[in-house]
């Protein structure tokens, strides 16, 4: 059973202020069965976490149909840390796309995020994957590889 909590995803002009549901378009609004009267609140979307078939905890959204006013320009910050994009370059089907990344600390735990913004034809698509770090296990407790006499 997954006991973490969700992680936040927040969509950030570059200038770093944040998109509002307006700046999406009603048709975004309507599509997503959001009211009017959520339009001045910022583009966020709270990840449920899931549980991979090892037991552990990662986040993953994909969102397509996405207006971002910014296009490919729009920053994102997950978990608090703005994610570092790299310069803009052709997705496997021919899309242009940026890809960022960064290590974020998420209640304790250290997850890394691969985020991809596309341009396609039905304006853009968004997907964010962060899963748990790969790092030291804790020393357990006890003697390894000897004994004591």
């Amino acid at each position: 059973m997954v006991t973490a909590s969700p992680l936040l995803l927040e969509f950030l002009r570059s200038s770093g202020d944040p998109v509002t549901l307006a700046d999406l378009g009603l048709e975004f609004l309507e599509a997503n069965g959001l009211p009017m009267t959520n339009a001045v609140r910022p583009f966020r979307v709270e990840v449920e976490p899931r549980q991979s078939k090892k037991g552990n905890t990662f986040y993953s959204y994909e969102h397509a149909k996405v207006p971002l006013p910014e296009g490919l320009d729009t920053l994102l910050r997950v978990g608090g840390e703005v994610l570092d994009f790299g310069p803009p370059r052709l997705s496997q089907a021919g899309n242009l796309t940026r890809e960022g990344r960064a290590r974020i600390t998420h209640h304790g735990l250290d997850y890394d995020v691969l985020a991809y913004l596309t341009e396609g034809n039905k304006p853009y698509w968004i997907k964010v994957h962060a899963q748990k770090a790969p790092g030291k296990k804790p020393t357990k407790p006890g003697l390894v590889g000897g004994r004591i006499v």
